[in-house]
């Protein structure tokens, strides 16, 4: 009887602390402000930023490629509704290419892209300073190449 009285105790204790938390969790998700912006304007914003920083020049290569391979992968996220910050690099380009939003040759390009990031972030590979500006502007292009704008009148091009 003992034993059941204290299974009980564990069981309530464990349940309030497991709704506990996702009560906590949904609220952090609720407060996150959404930006009304197009996926592509949000992105170019971010190059933007990050090519004012003193990332390249001071060095910070790893810091630098994190941040632009996040830019693309939120873009990508916020364009074709792919969740792509939680995918690894290879997940996140199956998904891309089954997905069939890009062409071959942007699917070519982006993982060029991606995994000439990886070797920085992972390998301490150290670039050249120009690499760097390189890789931004090839970003810049996929985004350029697959972003959708919508003028006054409600039709849509790429």
């Amino acid at each position: 009887l003992l034993l059941i009285f204290i299974i009980l105790i564990l069981l309530a204790a464990g349940i309030f602390i497991f709704t506990r938390f996702f009560k906590v969790k949904a609220k952090k998700m609720e407060e996150a402000p959404v930006d009304p912006r197009a996926a592509w304007e949000i992105a170019y914003d971010q190059f933007n930023g990050l090519e004012k920083s003193s990332l390249l020049e001071d060095g910070q290569f790893k810091a630098y490629y994190s941040r632009l391979s996040g830019i693309i992968r939120l873009y990508f996220e916020n364009q074709f509704k792919i969740k792509a910050p939680e995918m690894t690099t290879e997940e996140f380009l199956w998904s891309l290419k089954e997905s069939r939003h890009l062409t071959v040759e942007q699917n070519d390009t982006l993982k060029q892209f991606l995994n000439s990031c990886d070797i920085v972030k992972f390998a301490k590979f150290i670039p050249r300073v120009e690499e760097g500006k390189e890789s931004l502007q090839l970003a810049r292009k996929l985004v350029e190449e697959t972003r959708i704008v919508s003028n006054e009148s409600g039709s849509v091009s790429g």
